[in-house]
């Protein structure tokens, strides 16, 4: 026998022997363990009409337990269990209010030949009402500031099992949308995708349970505000080779990086402020190379980038990124465009002499 099996039969055989002593020592009626009573699943609010188990917990088997409603009122018993007993309850109508239940229970001795009681449970009290408790709400990110595009997620959390939330908009008073759970789910998330500033302002959400037909809902939770803004996350430029030095006709690999969303959106390339080259993306593509290939001459120019996100068919545009410097060099290692002429001028010349002399 496993150690947890020997539990129970210990627990009554000491409980016999000291029943055993109470009658020896003349006792009238010898007092069992005291009982603990449950709401399941744990709830500090019933609904009218809404059915609820209360589970009263004993140390022995086979007893006859009894529920009572404020200790005066026996409202359900149950015969010959072992170690608990589930009671299935409905709340009436009148019955709104505050509630006290308790259990005790009795077993038969047929060894002493005596019948033992238990002393009331403590009591289990809660509340039947016609209102659920009032949900919590979060915002996610906390911070509350987003840029067009982004997307948010509010969290609505409720302690009572509700099968219905839903999310209101403050500004209008309208219902933004609506999440059907399971009783097990205690928060809904709500994630409104692909931002505009018109989208900002605040919040509260509701929860809502149906019975017997009838539905019964909460206050509104407290507001939560978030804030959508046109300013994009700023661009970033890297160039390669890194050092950003190169020689004429060589070309050069300039990365720009962004926070594309998945409607996808464009990427630009500006040399001395003018733009010098735009890629557009399909879906969340985080960056786009840009290849310069037209730098033949030596001397020092200045690229930066930037992107747009694509919104609900609108475009916005993301400030300029910081610059990074590009110098070209001729083949003696200056950016001096004279010598750049004067050099391919000669090697123009000693061709032709070669080609005379070949002849």
């Amino acid at each position: 026998m496993s150690v947890s099996g020997t539990k129970p039969f210990l627990q009554e055989a000491v409980v016999s022997i000291l029943l055993l002593m109470a009658v020896s020592l003349g006792a009238q009626r010898a007092s069992l363990p005291k009982p603990i009573l449950s709401l399941v699943p744990p709830s500090s609010v019933i609904l009218p009409g809404e059915e609820f188990s209360l589970v009263c917990y004993f140390p022995l088997n086979g007893c006859n337990v009894e529920l009572y409603k404020g200790f005066k009122d026996r409202v359900l018993t149950a015969n010959e269990v072992n170690y608990t007993a589930a009671f299935k309850v409905a709340a009436a109508l009148p019955s709104k209010g505050q509630n006290s239940y308790a259990c005790k229970y009795q077993k038969f001795f047929q060894r002493n030949m005596t019948w033992a009681y238990s002393p009331f449970s403590d009591p289990l009290q809660f509340n039947v009402a016609d209102e659920l408790p009032k949900p919590s709400v979060s915002v996610e990110p906390a911070s509350g500031v987003l840029s067009v595009g982004d997307q948010v997620h509010i969290n609505c959390t409720t302690s009572y099992p509700s099968r219905l939330s839903r999310l209101y908009r403050e500004r209008d008073g309208s219902i933004i949308d609506t999440h059907n759970t399971s009783d097990s789910v205690r928060t809904s998330t709500f994630t409104i995708r692909e931002l505009e500033p018109m989208d900002g302002g605040a919040y509260s959400c509701k929860a809502v349970k149906t019975v017997l037909g009838r539905d019964y809902g909460s206050p509104r939770s407290d507001l939560v505000e978030f804030n959508v803004t046109e300013v994009l996350p700023r661009a970033t430029i890297s160039v390669e080779p890194p050092s950003g030095e190169v020689s004429t006709g060589r070309p050069v690999r300039l990365t720009c990086t962004g926070a594309i969303l998945n409607s996808g959106g464009q990427f630009y390339l500006y040399r001395d402020r003018e733009t010098r080259g735009t890629i557009p993306v399909p879906g969340s593509v985080p960056s786009a190379s840009f290849i310069v290939n037209d730098l033949i001459s030596a001397g020092k120019w200045s690229f930066n980038c930037g992107y747009a996100r694509i919104v609900k068919q609108t475009v916005y545009y993301s400030a300029h990124s910081e610059a990074v410097q590009v110098t070209v060099t001729d083949f003696n290692g200056t950016c001096d465009s004279f010598p750049n002429v004067f050099c391919l001028v000669a090697i123009v010349l000693l061709g032709m002499m070669s080609i005379l002399g070949v002849e």
